[in-house]
C-alpha cells in the first residue's frame, strides 16, 4: 500500500473570500446598519439576504448586489473597509487551530486582490504562524509546492489546471457556483492531470458577525 499521507502536508491556503468572509453579505448589512439601504433591503431580514447571498448562481459580488438591489456597486473601491471583509465563517478558525496541532509549517488566507482589512484581522485566528498572500493565484501555487488549497472560486479552480506544481486542491461545495465547475468536469479533468481534488462544506462549522 501507498503511503499518500504526506500530500498536501506542507502547508495551507484558504480563500478568504467566501470561504472566511462573505463580502458581498457583509457590505449590504453595513449599508442597512448605517441607513444606506434601499426599499428591497428594508423588506429581507438579514437571514433571507445571507441566504440569497449563499445560493446565488454566480460568484461575482458585482453582479450579485446589481441583481438583487438594483446597485451598480463595485466592491473594490471599498477595498479599505474593514467591515467588508469580516469573517463569518467558523470553519477557517477551526481549521487552522487544528493544523497547527499538526505541525504544518505554513500557513496562508489568501484573496485575489489586496485587501488591507484582512491584515488587520489575521490576530484574530490567534495562529501567530498565519500569513496573508494575494494577488495572481499561479505563481503562489507554483511558489508553494505540496500545500492544500482550499477555494470555492470557479474562476481560480479552473487556474488549477494551469498548475503543475504538486498539490492538493479542497472545493468548498456550499455554494450554488460550484455547480459548473462540475458541469464541465474540472474536477475530474484536475484528476486527470494527477492532481488530487477533494471536496468539502464549510456551513455545518458554523456562523459568526450575521447580525
Amino acid at each position: 500500500m501507498i503511503d499518500l499521507s504526506f500530500l498536501g502536508k506542507d502547508g495551507l491556503m484558504i480563500q478568504y473570500e467566501d470561504v472566511i468572509s462573505v463580502m458581498g453579505f457583509n457590505i449590504i448589512r453595513y449599508m442597512i446598519n448605517n441607513d444606506k439601504c434601499t426599499p428591497d433591503m428594508k423588506r429581507m431580514s438579514l437571514e433571507d439576504i445571507l441566504l440569497k447571498y449563499l445560493n446565488r448562481d454566480s460568484y461575482d459580488i458585482d453582479s450579485w448586489i446589481k441583481k438583487e438591489f438594483g446597485l451598480d456597486f463595485h466592491h473594490l473601491d471599498a477595498r479599505n473597509s474593514l467591515h467588508m471583509v469580516i469573517p463569518n465563517f467558523v470553519y477557517a478558525y477551526k481549521v487552522f487551530q487544528e493544523a497547527k496541532k499538526q505541525n504544518i509549517p505554513n500557513l496562508y488566507v489568501y484573496s485575489n486582490e489586496y485587501y488591507p482589512g484582512i491584515e488587520k484581522l489575521l490576530p484574530s485566528f490567534e495562529v501567530k504562524e498565519l500569513q496573508y498572500v494575494h494577488g495572481d493565484l499561479l505563481p503562489i501555487l507554483k511558489d508553494k509546492p505540496n500545500i492544500t488549497y482550499m477555494t470555492s472560486n470557479p474562476d481560480n479552480i479552473r487556474q488549477c489546471l494551469n498548475i503543475m506544481t504538486p498539490f492538493v486542491l479542497t472545493i468548498v461545495d456550499d455554494f450554488i457556483y460550484i455547480s459548473d465547475i462540475v458541469k464541465d468536469k474540472i474536477d475530474q479533468r484536475l484528476r486527470d492531470q494527477g492532481k488530487f481534488v477533494y471536496y468539502t462544506g464549510i456551513l455545518n462549522g458554523g456562523l459568526t458577525n450575521v447580525r
